[in-house]
């Protein structure tokens, strides 16, 4: 049971981080996608954890990150 809450809440946290970054900058979903390249419906079940961005590819990975002014890691929840 430990583990579950665990892995829950580091998804959570990377769902969290992912559409913060995107609101930070007032962008919409359909936005993102577009200046990322990537299919709204992908970015949309990234944010609600349909998807596993750390799992993502990195070209997906990469864009995002530069669309959202942040480092891979900042995005995907790598930590120290």
């Amino acid at each position: 049971i430990v583990d579950l809450i665990i892995t829950k809440y580091k998804e959570s946290d990377t769902v969290n981080r992912l559409q913060a970054y995107r609101r930070a900058l007032g962008l919409s979903q359909s936005q993102l996608s577009k200046e990322a390249g990537i299919n709204l419906r992908t970015l949309q079940q990234y944010e609600i954890g349909a998807k596993d961005i750390s799992k993502a590819s990195v070209s997906t990975v990469i864009s995002l990150s530069k669309v959202l002014n942040c480092s891979v890691e900042e995005l995907i929840g790598v930590r120290d």
